[in-house]
């Protein structure tokens, strides 16, 4: 990591790549939703303080300071075989991650940050792998720590059998962990394949969550899709959507996407949601290096 007392107190927005561990000086090609990124963007942001900003990055990554990029890639190292076998060591991750920056001045700072990522969402579908939100659509939530990781009891491992829910299942009052599938335009009975860093996601989830009330939480994704609400992951997603040319290419009109999804979720008691919303991203993670599309958090980061 380069010297970053000449940033201190510095205003600027920035940009974080990974490279390729073979060739230091290329960045690393990213499967992304709607096209490779051959950039290997996997951050963009802002900040009052460079220096701090680069420092806290690093240090996230192990776990010593609080950023919400650098703990998110810390995360995803620790849970998945294809970036521990492309970097041998976290630190070897740490060496192959790049910082470029623009000083510009405060007032133009959240301007700034949201154009460079409103560009990158036009090209690419979706936000880079650590940005956990877009700046201005979804707002940051309050922080909070791994403590239902702490005191909960251990339910040993996730069920693998997920539940299709049929779109007039009675779901009313439901309290369950749930996945949100991208299906085939052309044919909704089939899995729409999703490219995500690690490789390509062949069931197209979009998003894992959890709710105590499916049926209302279905009703809220049909209306952030159409604009009617404007909270949660999915009114990012509504924003991303009058971004990418190629979405809309593909499914034609909000309402044929709102028809496009499907649903797969299991019944859990409301004290072990979280817990098992988190094992089932952990799984995610594992398999595929980042959080599905439309996911803005990983359990146990915000609150």
């Amino acid at each position: 990591m380069t010297d970053t007392a000449p940033l201190r107190h510095v205003p600027g927005v920035y940009r974080v790549q990974l490279m390729d561990p073979k060739h230091p000086d290329k960045p690393l090609a990213l499967q992304r939703f709607m096209k490779i990124d051959l950039q290997g963007i996997v951050g963009i942001g802002e900040t009052t303080n460079l220096a701090n900003r680069i420092v806290s990055f690093f240090g996230a990554m192990f776990g010593t300071c609080h950023h919400s990029a650098g703990w998110t890639l810390g995360y995803n190292y620790d849970r998945n075989p294809w970036l521990q076998r492309l970097y041998s060591t976290k630190e070897a991750l740490r060496d192959c991650v790049r910082f470029s920056y623009a000083i510009i001045r405060k007032r133009s700072l959240k301007p700034t940050e949201c154009r460079l990522t409103d560009a990158y969402c036009a090209v690419f579908g979706e936000p880079p792998m650590l940005v956990s939100q877009v700046p201005g659509v979804v707002k940051k939530a309050r922080r909070r720590g791994d403590y239902f990781r702490t005191w909960m009891p251990d339910p040993g491992p996730l069920q693998q059998e997920w539940y299709t829910a049929h779109p007039k299942d009675p779901l009313t009052g439901v309290s369950c962990i749930y996945r949100v599938h991208l299906m085939d335009p052309d044919d909704h009975f089939k899995f729409f394949p999703i490219p995500r860093a690690g490789g390509t996601d062949p069931r197209g989830v979009m998003e894992i969550g959890e709710t105590c009330d499916m049926a209302r939480r279905k009703r809220q994704i049909r209306f952030d899709i159409t604009g009617r609400l404007t909270s949660g992951e999915w009114s990012m997603f509504h924003h991303v959507w009058d971004l990418c040319d190629r979405l809309r290419d593909l499914f034609g009109s909000r309402k044929e996407l709102e028809r496009s999804l499907g649903y797969t979720c299991i019944v859990t008691p409301p004290e072990l949601r979280r817990l098992r919303e988190s094992q089932a991203l952990d799984e995610y993670v594992g398999a595929f290096a980042e959080a599905p599309p439309v996911n803005s958090q990983v359990p146990g980061k915000w609150r």
